[in-house]
């Protein structure tokens, strides 16, 4: 007569338990080969098969891991928001996550190396790093619209101003990773396992979704612009004072809740000036020149250069950075779109007195 050695019980009723490992490098593959032949086996009544081990682990990694991106993102847009303040311009920035996920699946695909738990790791690490040169792109954009620059003029001098920083930075963090991915594959030593598709991950997602941010982000951005309004940085000072007054005055002096109207800014006279050079291979137009002077602009040489400086001796304006946007505005509307450079706008040394505002 045969039986078995022991009996092992789980909650109450017999159990038998099968080991194996797993000499491969896609744990899916065999875990969908294991569900197959199981589904195969003729079980007697009463009997339940249920995998473990390995398999479970992965399942609740994998409910973990979307877990914790859901958590990354939120915890992202609320920052986005908080900085921006705008709920749909924040939207705008999340576009670069999915590029980034696009890029970590195909660096993995082209270095054959298995979408593992570091490369899970890399995925939710880009979360927070693609998103940075949307915002660098677009903070300098908000700020050029709040000096007065409209908004096809604020995207293509946030993009002039910012592309080489944002390329730099991202070069120089994939040339960082690059020894890890090439050197941390598997069969390394110590954590190369780990190392290296955590490296490929992150470079082939910050690659792509740079490349595309740079790109589509400012097309988003000045689609949804249109449905939200302007809010200047003087609009929430004025609301920001209001409600300071409202707080700190005695309780009979106090207004009825509304926000008080800001008080007229003074209207002040500035003398500004800038500078125009043609750009390489062209020669210039001295039609262009005549018409900045009938304009009513003063424009003489700079000794020793091919820029001319143009000098508007009195120019109202609220501030200085109001002065230099209506300068700019003044100068463009003359001078052909391309062809030539314009320098940032200056505040002259021969200044007007201020006078008040009607």
């Amino acid at each position: 007569m045969t039986g078995p050695q022991s009996v092992n019980r789980v909650n109450g009723d017999r159990d038998a338990t099968i080991t194996g490992t797993i000499t491969g490098n896609n744990t899916s593959a065999v875990q969908a080969d294991v569900t197959k032949a199981l589904n195969n086996v003729a079980l007697p009544a009463g009997a339940v098969v249920s995998t473990g081990g390995v398999f479970a682990q992965l399942s609740t990694v994998l409910t973990q891991f979307a877990l914790a991106l859901l958590a990354a993102i939120a915890l992202v847009y609320l920052i986005m928001v908080a900085t921006f303040r705008s709920l749909l311009k924040p939207l705008v920035l999340l576009v670069s996550i999915p590029f980034a996920a696009t890029g970590a699946i195909i660096a993995l695909v082209v270095t054959n190396t298995s979408l593992s738990l570091p490369g899970l790791i890399g995925i939710l690490m880009l979360t927070g790093i693609v998103v940075t040169n949307a915002i660098v792109l677009l903070d300098l954009v908000e700020q050029y619209r709040d000096r007065g620059l409209g908004l096809h003029d604020a995207l293509i001098e946030g993009g002039r101003h910012r592309l080489r920083p944002i390329l730099m930075t991202a070069f120089a963090t994939m040339l960082a990773l690059a020894p890890l991915a090439v050197t941390g594959g598997g069969g390394g030593v110590g954590g190369a396992f780990i190392s290296g598709p955590l490296a490929i991950v992150v470079i082939g997602g910050l690659f792509t979704s740079t490349l595309l941010t740079l790109i589509l982000v400012p097309v988003l951005y000045s689609l949804t612009a249109r449905f939200t309004g302007r809010r200047t940085t003087r609009d929430l000072d004025a609301v920001l004072d209001a409600a300071e007054d409202r707080r700190f005055k005695p309780l009979g002096l106090r207004g009825s809740g509304e926000l008080a109207a800001a008080p007229p800014a003074a209207i002040r006279e500035f003398a500004i000036t800038l500078t125009i050079e043609p750009a390489e291979g062209h020669a210039g137009d001295p039609e262009v020149l005549e018409a900045l002077r009938l304009s009513g602009l003063s424009v003489e040489p700079v000794p020793g250069t091919r820029k001319m400086r143009i000098e508007i001796p009195r120019l109202p304006a609220a501030s200085k950075s109001d002065a230099a946007a209506k300068a700019l505005d003044m100068v463009r509307k003359v001078i052909p779109a391309e062809g030539y450079r314009l320098s940032e706008p200056e505040e002259s040394a021969k200044r007007e007195p201020a006078m008040a505002a009607s």
